[in-house]
């Protein structure tokens, strides 16, 4: 908390497997790339910034949450998690690319921005109320699951989700549910 930088670095894994909140200033993710600079759920709240320099620096099981006013920063570097929630975070930056691993989902609310290509092995959520959000970068449905459902809120916004980037299905389908658009 506060508005100064941090960085972390090294090359062993980070021990502590709580949940890390970023909510003031900038942490580096800098470890070794495949060496967890995070070791358990990270929450990048309003005023926090996480910067990636190296790539999967959290667990790939872990729970990536972008809330309104965070950043994340993907630096042209990815990162596998077990879930990732955009509660409507200014943008996901840099290029790079997010891959929701192990059957999770991508959950997205009131103006979450996602421009980073996105991989995602269970299902795409919008939860929000009033604001649309988007996914301008790829996003890519693997074939973990045989189906991907699409749950969408009925919010204020008309659409609720836009997805401009191309959507990919490796041979799965997808199922529309909720009373959004």
């Amino acid at each position: 908390t506060g508005p100064a930088n941090m960085s972390i670095e090294g090359t062993s894994p980070n021990t502590y497997t709580g949940t890390t909140t970023v909510s003031g200033g900038a942490i580096l993710l800098s470890k070794d790339t495949g060496i967890n600079a995070i070791g358990g759920d990270l929450v990048v709240a309003s005023g926090g910034t996480v910067i990636w320099t190296n790539s999967e620096q959290i667990p790939d099981t872990a729970t990536l949450t972008l809330n309104s006013g965070g950043t994340i920063n993907l630096n042209g570097q990815t990162e596998t998690v077990g879930s990732f929630v955009d509660n409507g975070g200014t943008t996901v930056l840099g290029g790079g690319g997010i891959f929701v691993d192990g059957g999770g989902d991508l959950t997205v609310g009131d103006g979450s921005n996602i421009t980073v290509p996105t991989s995602v092995d269970g299902n795409v959520i919008y939860n929000g109320t009033t604001t649309a959000a988007t996914i301008s970068g790829n996003l890519n449905l693997t074939n973990v699951n045989s189906s991907h459902d699409f749950d969408i809120a009925d919010g204020s916004a008309d659409p609720d989700l836009t997805i401009s980037g191309n959507i990919t299905t490796n041979g799965t389908g997808i199922t529309e549910l909720g009373s959004g658009h």
